[in-house]
């Protein structure tokens, strides 16, 4: 507070990388820590508007279905979509941050390919979208400012959509670098798991952090 340390009591996410070696071990190191922010909610979903927030949400979206070539392997799924947007509401660039497939084991090549599919579809359909963004006269928002997540489900028709509080099995892809943001930046943003139906905009700092970086450091 005012650039000094207080006790506080917060939340804290951390999510681990499991990485097989040849010897049939795994190693695990941090890939994230996170804090619960002013603005999210008691569900854990960051789906408020900020008072100060340039974007107010979609103004019009394009229709996104279950891509046709994935649908013989099976597989659910979803992806979280960052986005650029420009001061009229348009997508200037949109990149799959994160994806993750539902309840399914099999070769990596295959699960590989199946995300790439979802990844692909999500990217194509939102950067047809426009958004509601409201630049006030004289305001300059900033890449930050202008900075959303969107997050696509896929699910199989006969797929059950998974339920809070029951164990699931999830391979999780790697969090992409986000190239108009600065990595500290980025790294305050929500996960997959984290960004309700309304997604989350905005990319500001958070009140919480730690005093050390732990981002790739091995358990």
């Amino acid at each position: 507070v005012d650039g000094k340390p207080v006790i506080a009591r917060t939340r804290m996410r951390m999510h681990l990388v499991a990485e097989p070696l040849t010897d049939g071990n795994l190693r695990v190191s941090v890939e994230h820590v996170g804090f619960r922010d002013v603005d999210e909610d008691d569900s854990g979903l960051y789906d408020k508007v900020r008072d100060h927030a340039y974007i107010h949400g979609v103004a019009r979206r394009a229709p996104i279905s279950y891509p046709e070539n994935a649908m013989g392997m099976g597989v659910s799924g979803r992806v979280l979509v960052a986005l650029r947007l420009a001061p009229d509401g348009s997508v200037v660039e949109a990149i799959p941050r994160e994806s993750a497939l539902y309840n399914v084991k099999g070769r990596e090549k295959l699960l590989s390919r199946a995300a790439a599919l979802f990844e692909q579809n999500a990217t194509q359909a939102i950067r047809r979208w426009k958004f509601d963004v409201r630049v006030p006269a004289g305001a300059y928002p900033t890449p930050e400012d202008l900075t959303g997540l969107i997050v696509v489900q896929y699910f199989m028709e006969d797929s059950a959509t998974p339920k809070p509080g029951l164990w699931m099995h999830e391979t999780r892809s790697r969090e992409r670098a986000l190239p108009w943001l600065d990595p500290a930046l980025a790294g305050n943003l929500p996960d997959i798991a984290d960004v309700g139906e309304g997604g989350h905009f905005g990319a500001a700092p958070g009140r919480f952090r730690l005093l050390g970086g732990t981002d790739g450091v091995v358990l």
